[in-house]
């Protein structure tokens, strides 16, 4: 990634989710002690976390407090106020190019994940894509290998005037959603086991599978004795999951 070039690595507590302000402190507090974990955890820190909200998110303020705790670059940006997002991207310095990365709120990178990716250039419509990774139960204490050819945490490069131009930005990616990324898009597969599905109490939709599930899936278990070494390179401990909110 060259110096004409930022990295952000996006996230969202929005997309026309309803839920009950319970829910949202549980779903908070997975993000601060896993997800935003593994994102300060990273070797190379030359990014930006931008984090997407809207007025059905009740917690803003709790956020906030939890992305300047981080000590990382951040934009918090509310997607309910007309304007937000481009008067907050006015106070970024210089750029040609963007590197987008999505993370989900309940998912993790390895430490070393930052790294790979910037060691890419800026090229028309190129997406990064993490494939093999991991699945990790959190309340059962689960590790398994898990794999998806257009996984939903991936990178897309973007010019500038693209990135800032939402009508621009749906134009250029010319896709339905993150399944479609690999197929459709100029798409270099990355290294193996550098992110992380996290399965809890209140997933929408991953889920830990056993038995033949697992076996045609290639989802075979880790054993534990292998868990303590793949755990903590992605900032996770004994003691991170007693950190949690509790309901």
């Amino acid at each position: 990634m060259k110096n004409d070039t930022i990295h952000i690595i996006g996230n969202e507590f929005s997309r026309g989710i309803g839920q009950s302000l319970e829910w949202w402190k549980y779903r908070l507090s997975l993000y601060e002690h896993y997800t935003l974990n593994s994102i300060v955890n990273q070797t190379n820190q030359n990014f930006y976390l931008m984090m997407l909200v809207d007025y059905r998110f009740p917690l803003k303020e709790e956020l906030e407090k939890i992305l300047k705790c981080s000590g990382l670059k951040y934009l918090l940006i509310d997607k309910s106020v007309e304007g937000d997002f481009e008067d907050k991207m006015n106070t970024m310095p210089d750029f040609k190019y963007v590197f987008s990365t999505r993370i989900d709120s309940d998912d993790l990178f390895r430490k070393d994940a930052v790294e790979e990716i910037q060691c890419f250039e800026y090229s028309w419509r190129r997406a990064l894509v993490f494939q093999k990774g991991y699945c990790y139960d959190c309340i059962d204490n689960r590790l398994q290998h898990y794999k998806v050819q257009s996984p939903p945490n991936t990178t897309i490069m973007y010019p500038k005037d693209v990135f800032l131009d939402e009508t621009k930005r749906r134009e250029y990616l010319d896709i339905h959603g993150h399944d479609q990324v690999f197929s459709e898009l100029d798409s270099i597969v990355l290294s193996e086991n550098k992110y992380m599905i996290l399965v809890h109490k209140h997933n929408r939709r991953s889920v830990y599978v056993v038995g033949e599930q697992a076996t045609e899936l290639g989802r075979l278990t880790i054993p534990e004795n292998e868990h303590e070494d793949i755990l903590k390179d992605f900032n996770i401990n004994n003691k991170t999951h007693k950190k949690v909110w509790k309901e």
